[in-house]
């Protein structure tokens, strides 16, 4: 391991650990030691960010999408289980959307029954060791957010010799902000009215799609001492936000103690696009992620990702105090004008 990648190591208290030039380049090379073992059954909940799914099946890999609980938005244990009863899984990918953290009977589950488990930190603050490999993000947004972006699969359990070997095959980073740029504005031009706009999707997701190495990111070192001081601003602001937002169309999650998200996000139960399209106008940054990824690339029935798809709101918690109290109170007003 070089520099980087010793103080990624300590700084998650693992064994193992390898700087990528990106969360999803971290993801690929992880599907690519998981087919090269012949796990090629790959389990995602549906909804996560699409770069996971694109990068499963660019890998090669079979993509088996599972519903989503209510309680916290992550992976439903007893969706996995009908699944499990139905058909072989290899791997699942335990995504801690939007921060909240998955049900440890997942991780119990997977363990009796030999399956291998593929975490994704990146939008979360910590690893748990129980898995075989952890991957992070230092991408847009996340925790450890820098200019340079970055990511990494780090393992308290196996050798990454083989994703080293993987790593140093891919090409440099060269003008990935503005690969990044002309994908959104693509994304935006989708008409979501078209019949085709979910296959229009998946193209386009798929088309842009990288894979890339990155030099050693010096930048990173800081954000990594700087780790504790941004979840505890965090945390301060989840409060804020949990004692301002308090209506009866907001239908908040159930969160484990040690979760810090990575938005605020909940359940909207009436008038969402209104809501949406009025804080956009009054430039609050918001969104509705993610669109279930089932819908995108296999067209399945899953019920409780479809009625989040048409309900999650998501906040901006790496703001000042100031201006989430001020977007706090001008949504309640939105929220109250619904009731005249």
């Amino acid at each position: 391991m070089n520099a980087l990648e010793k103080k990624i190591a300590l700084s998650f208290k693992v064994k193992n650990a390898l700087f990528t030039g990106s969360g999803t380049t971290a993801l690929y090379l992880s599907f690519l030691y998981l087919k090269r073992l012949g796990k090629n059954k790959i389990l995602i909940p549906s909804m996560v960010c699409p770069q996971i799914t694109c990068a499963a099946i660019k890998a090669g890999c079979e993509v088996i999408f599972c519903d989503v609980n209510l309680k916290n938005y992550t992976l439903d244990f007893k969706s996995l289980i009908e699944i499990y009863k139905k058909q072989k899984i290899d791997c699942i990918v335990l995504v801690h959307i939007y921060g909240h953290f998955c049900d440890e009977k997942i991780i119990d589950f997977a363990k009796k029954h030999s399956i291998f488990l593929l975490e994704d930190c990146a939008q979360t603050y910590k690893v748990n060791k129980k898995c075989d490999l952890s991957i992070l993000s230092f991408g847009h947004t996340k925790f450890l957010e820098n200019r340079q972006w970055g990511g990494g699969i780090v393992s308290n359990k196996l050798s990454l010799n083989f994703l080293k070997k993987e790593n140093k095959k891919l090409p440099l980073k060269e003008n990935f902000l503005q690969k990044y740029d002309e994908y959104r504005h693509k994304y935006y031009s989708l008409d979501k009215n078209s019949p085709k706009y979910y296959e229009n999707l998946k193209n386009l997701l798929l088309e842009h799609t990288f894979f890339f190495k990155s030099k050693e990111n010096p930048l990173i070192f800081k954000r990594l001492k700087e780790l504790d001081k941004i979840c505890k601003n965090r945390k301060k602001n989840l409060k804020i936000y949990e004692s301002i937002l308090k209506h009866k169309f907001i239908k908040k999650p159930i969160l484990s103690k040690d979760c810090i998200p990575w938005r605020y996000t909940f359940r909207l139960l009436n008038n969402r696009e209104f809501i949406l399209e009025e804080l956009r106008k009054a430039n609050i940054d918001c969104s509705s992620w993610y669109i279930p990824n089932h819908l995108i690339f296999s067209r399945q029935n899953l019920k409780n990702a479809e009625l989040l798809n048409k309900e999650i709101v998501n906040l901006w918690l790496n703001i000042s105090t100031k201006k989430i109290r001020q977007n706090c109170f001008f949504m309640l007003q939105l929220l109250n004008s619904l009731n005249c």
